[in-house]
């Protein structure tokens, strides 16, 4: 049967949806954006699929082709707080803005007003299901009710599922988005509850996760803070497996000295980073010598520092996370045996012609993610969010001594093919662009591997 559904893929960017639905089985047929780029990409990927660059506020439905299934992101950061910007409201976001406000203003309804795209092409192709992504916070926009109501007057049931794509392997990143799945009255309604697999303490055995929300009476928000997972015999909280941001760091690439760069990092980012040194330096967090970390260079409300280890903070539209990781003196002339700085060949020093520096996966070095007051992940963790910006920098340094100076770590900013690893892109995607370009294209993305998971339950239920 997926060989018979086709797919539309609205606001299709650099082609996330389209990478996972094309993994269910599905045949995306039309792909369309505003932005040049993001169809050079998409193209350049999917050459196969008709592309349509025009803009899909004025596009009329009547001149493109039904397929089965429409799949579509409309633009979030007009419902996100990527904007910076604290409210309870999203009916007049910006509206208040001191440096032109008519223009903002009119820029982020005129976003906003993207939502509304679907349903008007939905009611014209009568589209068998559709899915649709957002951020969680596109809840707090007033017209959603009414947005909500507007999709049963076109015969349509709906469901919302809240997912972490750390949950959707494998994607080593901590992204909490919603995901609208809509589908016509007299099919089959999809099986949406997802319970991803995890390990209960109490009863010795994996399990399937089940969510279980804080408060029962509003079944939205975010992994965490909205939301746990309990175990289905015990119902003793637990965790998921999730892959780390280990996973996606290219451990090879050289983290240069700060105290060795040419222009001197900010005394606000040297303070994070110092932060993470606080944090992580002495914590035994592996058998290496200091658990990798990220640090968030911007957002004040989010975690300003993580384990490697762990998740992958949401990836926006801006590179914001830098990795701080131990150095090691790699020896390509010799066992390829990597030395610490107390050693003879010390760890600290520009990459030669042999020895470059470089983290091997598991070394201790944690993530900076440049959202305002930043954060700071470990490695164990998945990546924090990816945007549509540069903001990671991985952070390393070099000995467990009682006193660590923060000129003596290693410090870069994650690689657009870092990111993409983040965004569980597979290793051969192309993304076309100058690496702004790349990063915006990637943070924009939907993880494939929660569309794939979708859409494969959206193609059962049609079956």
């Amino acid at each position: 049967m997926s060989q018979d559904i086709t797919v539309t893929d609205m606001f299709c960017g650099a082609g996330g949806s389209t990478t996972g639905a094309t993994l269910a089985g599905a045949d995306v047929r039309l792909a369309i954006n505003h932005w040049r780029r993001a169809i050079e990409t998409h193209n350049t990927n999917y050459p196969e699929t008709l592309h349509a660059l025009t803009d899909l506020h004025m596009a009329n439905p009547r001149r493109f082709p039904s397929t089965t299934i429409l799949i579509a992101s409309p633009e979030c950061s007009s419902h996100t707080l990527a904007k910076g910007k604290k409210r309870v409201n999203q009916q007049q976001l910006g509206l208040w803005e001191p440096e032109e406000p008519d223009l903002k203003a009119e820029a982020e309804e005129r976003s906003r007003c993207t939502m509304w795209t679907p349903l008007d092409w939905a009611e014209y192709h009568g589209y068998q299901a559709i899915i649709l992504e957002n951020v969680v916070d596109v809840h707090l926009w007033r017209p959603f009710q009414s947005w909500l109501q507007a999709w049963k007057s076109l015969d349509y049931k709906f469901e919302m599922v809240y997912l972490n794509s750390m949950f959707a392997h494998p994607t080593p990143q901590s992204r909490d988005r919603m995901y609208f799945v809509a589908w016509k009255r007299k099919n089959r309604r999809p099986r949406l509850t997802i319970t991803p697999p995890a390990y209960c303490p109490s009863c010795e055995r994996d399990v399937a996760a089940v969510q279980v929300w804080k408060r029962p009476n509003r079944r939205y928000g975010k992994y965490r803070q909205q939301y746990l997972y309990r175990c289905p015999s015990c119902a003793h909280d637990i965790t998921p497996y999730y892959y780390a941001a280990a996973n996606a760091i290219d451990w090879s690439l050289p983290a240069p000295r700060i105290g060795d760069r040419q222009k001197p990092l900010r005394e606000k980012t040297l303070k994070r980073i110092a932060d993470g040194l606080q944090k992580f330096a002495h914590a035994p967090q592996s058998s290496m010598i200091v658990s990798p970390f990220l640090v968030n260079l911007n957002h004040p409300s989010v975690r300003p520092v993580v384990l490697a280890e762990q998740p992958y903070a949401t990836q926006t539209a801006y590179d914001a996370t830098g990795l701080v990781t131990p150095p090691f003196l790699l020896d390509h002339l010799g066992e390829y045996r990597p030395r610490s700085i107390e050693g003879p060949c010390s760890t600290i020093c520009a990459a030669g012609n042999h020895h470059s520096l470089v983290v091997p996966p598991g070394c201790p070095s944690w993530l900076m993610t440049y959202y305002h007051h930043g954060q700071l992940a470990p490695i164990q963790e998945a990546v924090p969010t990816v945007t549509t910006l540069e903001r990671h920098a991985l952070i390393t340094h070099t000995t467990h001594k009682e006193a660590i100076a923060v000129e003596d770590c290693g410090f870069r900013m994650l690689t657009p093919k870092e990111i993409q690893a983040a965004m569980a892109f597979p290793a051969e995607y192309v993304v076309t662009g100058t690496r702004r370009e790349q990063v915006k294209q990637l943070g924009n993305a939907v993880t494939p591997s929660v569309m794939k998971m979708l859409m494969e339950r959206v193609i059962a239920s049609l079956a």
